[in-house]
């Protein structure tokens, strides 16, 4: 038996029907979800910076049982670790090593210096100086220079010439 046959038709002598199923239109949803999920994950980028405060190798061991001695060490260190934190992790970010000589003017007795950018140098490199992060950034989008802006350029010249 035919699969357009039906009982109601042959009756009232109706010829059966041919019509397609009807189709769930979710494409438009799955582009959607597409371009959504590429937004965010161009959106969302790591970003490495100092750990708040420094590693114990920075600091330093105590080498004796001087308490207030120690404790001007660790103020020290802590002055250099801050310092590094707003001036240098934006000129020299992860992965990248410092000068040899110290370029910055935070010292007020070379002494400091001295200690400090030696320790730095040390440190600057080692993994668990830093942490990742991820911040949330749209900028490119609107970054003339970027690859998405570039993309648009080369497709507006391609439509301007097929026309």
């Amino acid at each position: 038996m035919d699969r357009r046959y039906s009982p109601i038709t042959d009756l009232y002598g109706l010829s059966p029907r041919d019509e397609p199923p009807e189709k769930k239109g979710y494409g438009w949803l799955i582009v959607l979800l597409v371009l959504a999920g590429l937004f965010v994950y161009e959106s969302i980028s790591p970003v490495m910076q100092l750990r708040p405060n420094p590693p114990a190798v920075f600091v330093g061991a105590r080498l004796n049982s001087d308490e207030s001695a120690y404790h001007a060490q660790q103020r020290m260190a802590r002055e250099c670790w801050e310092y590094a934190i707003q001036q240098l992790q934006d000129v020299y970010p992860y992965g990248q090593p410092l000068p040899r000589s110290p370029t910055f003017g935070l010292v007020k007795a070379p002494a400091i210096r001295i200690q400090c950018w030696p320790r730095l140098q040390h440190v600057w490199t080692m993994d668990e100086s830093w942490m990742r992060s991820y911040e949330w950034s749209t900028g490119w989008l609107t970054d003339r220079q970027g690859a998405l802006q570039e993309t648009l350029r080369r497709l507006w010249d391609y439509l301007r010439m097929a026309t």
